[in-house]
């Protein structure tokens, strides 16, 4: 099994709080990350009919099962045992040590407040640059990129785009049909490749839902439907203390490249490498790289983008107190000096006390000299994320 950088704060958050909640895409690993942490703890599909139509029919009764816990898996298709694991965990007192783990890939929605108070969170997104490869470099930019994180990928010899087909389209149709009561699989299949198309720009819902023929609200509930389904993710603008007009739309980021490429017909990394919209993968790369590093819980630091009306723009704010850190990702092999002296004109919008800090992130493979050290290759990005 890989191991999954997130796995020691899941074991400290279950000694201190009864439930965990694990949450991410489908295939990410979640399930398999669960049950090595928690070998003790019997594990119950709840997307087994017959598992789902006790827990719903007789949720004290089915949980009475299980008196020291249990790993509730796909615990969204039984959202109605939520309160009796609420009641479970009352009943055990002043017990810190986890007795119920939840995994979802659907999100948690109408999660009582009650049993927040008692659930560490955590979301579980598909391998980092690190965890994809921990014994070797990776291959090339563009190969990394196609190929993308899913650990079903990284596991299987099939080309990527048949892996993800079977293990994360798939699922995400039979998605689309429950939440969404989707009756036409190939418009939001269509919608899918669009939003693809439009990864690392201002999210435009109106424009899809016009391209896909679908009205503005539909094309808002598929758009919600893939962030709760931790497909996409949309990074909110930065609005602080600047005298400029700034945007307030947020942009859409693909969490996993590989995804994006299989959706927009990519069938290789050399067409990746001439593709278009090889430098909009690349800042999603970029993008997804700080998401998986830092979390994106209620105690996570807030990650932003930055535009004017100007057209200034900064791919990646971290919106630190301390001192901002402003990234561009650029698909260029060559650093360019250039580079920096644009990115500082954006960034004279920013308090200038503590002044904020630059890099910019660039393609190229090999590690060599480059002439600033605020210029960074993208295979040492992840090391250059603030914690």
């Amino acid at each position: 099994m890989y191991k999954r950088t997130i796995a020691p704060k899941l074991l400290d958050y279950s000694f201190r709080y009864p439930v965990l909640a694990v949450t991410g895409p489908r295939q990410s690993g979640k399930t398999t990350l669960c049950r090595a942490l928690f070998p003790t703890l019997p594990h119950v599909n709840l997307e087994s009919p017959l598992e789902r139509d006790w827990a719903l029919s007789d949720p004290v009764g089915f949980l009475g099962r299980h008196p020291k816990g249990a790993l509730l898996d796909e615990v969204h298709a039984a959202p109605g045992l939520l309160p009796a694991v609420l009641e479970a965990v009352c009943a055990a007192g002043s017990n810190r040590s986890a007795r119920y783990v939840l995994v979802s890939s659907r999100g948690l929605p109408d999660y009582p407040a009650a049993l927040a108070e008692r659930t560490a969170f955590a979301d579980l997104l598909p391998f980092s640059l690190a965890e994809a490869y921990p014994d070797a470099p990776p291959p090339g930019l563009w190969e990394t990129l196609w190929r993308g994180f899913y650990p079903a990928v990284h596991a299987h010899s099939a080309p990527p785009a048949e892996t993800l087909s079977f293990h994360v389209l798939g699922p995400l149709e039979r998605d689309a049909r429950d939440l969404l009561a989707v009756r036409h699989p190939d418009a939001f299949f269509r919608f899918l490749r669009l939003a693809a198309g439009r990864t690392a720009r201002p999210v435009n819902a109106s424009n899809l839902a016009a391209d896909v023929g679908v009205t503005p609200k539909t094309a808002l509930d598929w758009l919600d439907l893939l962030e709760a389904c931790h497909v996409i993710r949309r990074l909110a603008p930065w609005q602080g203390r600047a005298r400029r007009r700034l945007a307030k739309t947020p942009k859409l980021h693909f969490l996993d490249t590989g995804l994006a490429c299989a959706l927009l017909g990519i069938r290789s990394p050399e067409d990746l490498s001439t593709h278009p919209l090889r430098g909009a993968l690349f800042e999603s790369f970029v993008v997804a790289e700080a998401w998986k590093r830092l979390g994106t819980g209620p105690a996570a630091p807030p990650l932003r983008h930055y535009r004017d009306s100007a057209l200034r723009e900064i791919d990646l704010v971290f919106d630190r107190p301390a001192a901002p850190f402003l990234v561009d990702a650029k698909s260029a092999e060559t650093p360019s000096t250039d580079w920096l002296p644009a990115l500082a004109e954006a960034a004279a919008a920013f308090p200038a006390e503590p002044p904020p800090k630059l890099a910019v992130v660039y393609a190229a493979d090999a590690a060599g000299p480059a002439p600033d050290p605020r210029l960074i290759p993208w295979r040492q990005w992840p090391a250059a994320i603030p914690g």
